[in-house]
């Protein structure tokens, strides 16, 4: 396994901010450019103890973790004190919990107001999207037809990761059945078996419960390449937003193809990811304070093509100023000369 860790020396990070404009080579290519910016590069492949090494070795000012909790390897080195000042990223909305990290980095527009409570690390804010998106390339529209979808009604996506969806989203799905007659929810598989048995599962029993056949009602679409994943996104009519755990390049996705996202936000960071991009790109009608209002705007602007397609281009139209914004890397870059300054 091969882990990306930023290790930033004392030299001026804005001299070595890459524009990142290509959008069509794979990410491979992207990280082969950050090495050759780079005045040297350390690729970590072997044991924990072997990496941790390694990485000491480097003699490295500060470490910048992009996210911890994905990978046990990457959390285990986290605990060690590698370099004076260690920091991470919310590649992984959710604070470390280790005494070695001294700071998290995360996006000021997703963060509540008592936010600094809910990190053991000193919580440092960055502006816009607090990154730069690298966009998808949108392929040719596809009819229903050829995507294997309902020809007809409206459908309403739920293009999650399945282990993401609390029970809390359930009511969310009942909810449209029972006020959008002609609607059908569309899930993906994944590749998790457990979670797309226990999610199944679960929705059959709630949908019988209320009277939904469940087989005609929702479609489970098997993995596909990124390109058709993205040609179901614009076949759809609205995306649900999942509750407590919002979407993240899910929602942008959506976003870029024109497809409004709607959303109630948690009270957690990885729960108003969604809220923030769509309060910062003219969406701020799709955040809704209640699960209650939120099946009631999915269900009108599924419902009202002209309302959805106004909504649909002012969003794709705003997204690339907040993706593709300078200003979050100029941020990071203070920041992290201010961290080692201390």
């Amino acid at each position: 396994m091969t882990f990306f860790i930023g290790v930033h020396r004392r030299l001026s990070a804005a001299n070595k901010l890459l524009s990142l404009r290509d959008r069509q080579r794979p990410i491979i290519y992207l990280t082969e450019r950050l090495a050759r910016a780079a005045s040297s590069e350390l690729t970590l492949t072997g044991s924990v103890r072997e990496n941790a090494r390694a990485l000491l070795d480097v003699g490295a000012d500060i470490i910048v973790y992009p996210e911890l909790g994905l990978d046990y390897r990457t959390a285990a080195l986290a605990a060690f004190r590698l370099a004076p000042v260690q920091v991470c990223g919310w590649g992984h909305p959710v604070t470390s919990g280790l005494p070695t990290i001294d700071a998290f980095l995360s996006c000021a527009a997703m963060e509540p107001a008592n936010a600094s409570e809910h990190y053991t690390e000193r919580l440092l804010t960055l502006p816009a999207l607090g990154m730069r998106y690298l966009s998808p390339p949108i392929p040719p529209a596809r009819s229903r037809d050829e995507l294997g979808l309902p020809s007809s009604g409206t459908l309403y996506l739920v293009p999650h990761s399945l282990f993401k969806l609390h029970p809390d989203n359930d009511a969310v799905y009942s909810g449209v059945l029972a006020n959008d007659p002609a609607a059908t929810l569309i899930f993906f598989e994944g590749v998790d078996g457990g979670a797309r048995r226990i999610t199944r599962r679960r929705l059959s029993r709630l949908f019988a419960e209320c009277g939904v056949d469940f087989a005609a009602r929702t479609r489970f679409l098997p993995m596909r390449s990124r390109d058709a994943f993205l040609q179901v996104l614009l076949a759809g009519d609205v995306v649900l937003d999942s509750l407590r755990f919002s979407g993240g390049n899910v929602s942008l996705d959506a976003l870029h193809c024109g497809v409004p996202v709607v959303t109630h936000p948690g009270e957690f960071m990885r729960g108003r990811q969604t809220m923030a991009m769509l309060q910062q790109i003219g969406g701020a009608e799709l955040i809704c304070g209640s699960i209650e209002s939120m099946i009631e705007t999915a269900v009108d602007v599924a419902n009202d093509t002209s309302r959805r397609q106004k909504l649909g281009a002012t969003l794709r139209a705003n997204l690339p100023a907040l993706t593709q914004s300078d200003t979050p890397l100029h941020a990071l870059d203070e920041t992290l000369n201010t961290l080692l300054e201390r």
